[in-house]
């Protein structure tokens, strides 16, 4: 017999966040806590513990403003859900590759989650002896690229809040103090570059995509050398796909 089934309880919540995610793909605009239980049948409780434990790992979000749940592109770049930007429905892996063709260096999207960056999907160097970075690997908003471009879109007091929250849980060697020039740079030019902050010797150029409350982004990482010798043209080509991007959205 086997004896490493899930709990019935464990099952029942499993098939639940299912018909949440199905439920919430059928509104674009998001959908309210009581909506979703009224419409599902769940009780307000258990769908509260529920929405919040899926936000906690990025497959739906919460509008603080609205107070709506709504799905992420994290579903979307699997498959999950229909309702995408025009950017994810297939032509952003066309980009990618294109990305990595031109460079030969790694082409990352990532997304915010609460106070991190999660990468969701990774298209490697061309050059294997290059870092590999894990789909799912969760960093800092401070110590990243798509971190810093996410602090450049906050007002003054939400980034300094999360920057102390974020500073007493870093290791001291890590801790970020005095990013407002470079996030004013970061808002000017468009895009956000670091160098060591992700990994040891690595570097990321990167833009946010549009819509900007998704919080989506589109990054080039590389050993830092090849960043100080190439961020202007990898800048230039990450901007381009933006542009491409912008006008889909328009369309």
């Amino acid at each position: 017999m086997n004896n490493d089934r899930l709990p019935p309880g464990h099952v029942k919540s499993a098939a639940r966040v299912f018909e949440i995610i199905e439920y919430l793909d059928d509104f674009r605009g998001g959908l309210p806590l009581s909506e979703i239980a009224r419409g599902l049948g769940y009780p307000i409780s258990s769908t509260a513990q529920l929405l919040k434990c899926m936000c906690d790992i990025g497959v739906i979000r919460k509008d603080r403003s609205t107070r709506r749940y709504s799905t992420t592109p994290k579903l979307m770049m699997l498959g999950a859900v229909n309702s995408a930007p025009d950017w994810a429905k297939g032509s952003i892996y066309e980009v990618m590759d294109q990305l990595r063709a031109f460079t030969g260096e790694t082409v990352s999207l990532g997304m915010r989650i609460g106070v991190s960056i999660n990468f969701i999907c990774n298209m490697p160097a061309t050059n294997a002896d290059q870092a590999h970075v894990p789909v799912g690997l969760t960093v800092p908003l401070t110590t990243s690229a798509f971190g810093r471009l996410s602090l450049a879109q906050m007002s003054e007091r939400e980034r300094q809040l999360l920057i102390r929250r974020l500073n007493a849980e870093l290791d001291p060697r890590r801790q970020m103090d005095g990013l407002n020039e470079e996030l004013e740079k970061i808002r000017r030019d468009g895009y956000a570059t670091t160098r060591g902050t992700e990994f040891e010797g690595w570097g990321m150029v990167a833009v946010m995509l549009p819509p900007a409350e998704q919080s989506i982004y589109l990054g080039i990482g590389a050993p830092i050398e090849v960043i100080d010798s190439n961020e202007t043209v990898f800048a230039s080509a990450l901007l381009g796909a933006l542009q491409h991007f912008q006008d889909s959205s328009h369309h």
